[in-house]
């Protein structure tokens, strides 16, 4: 499940669907989503705002910690 919600902003359910499996939060362990933009990333590749929400390096060049 993990390659498929990568780099997108799939929902769980949508990606369930479209695998045709059951939800399994162990799956999505190692993924977390942008805060500003839903895109799914490894969560190492998140940093905290200034608010402490996890968001995605682009996010972080375009609207700024």
């Amino acid at each position: 499940m993990i390659e498929t919600l990568y780099r997108t902003n799939m929902s769980i359910q949508d990606a369930c669907k479209l695998l045709g499996v059951e939800y399994d939060p162990e799956a999505l362990e190692d993924l977390e989503q942008c805060s500003h933009c839903n895109i799914w990333w490894y969560s190492y590749e998140l940093t905290p705002d200034l608010d402490d929400n996890n968001i995605c390096k682009f996010c972080e060049i375009t609207y700024g910690r």
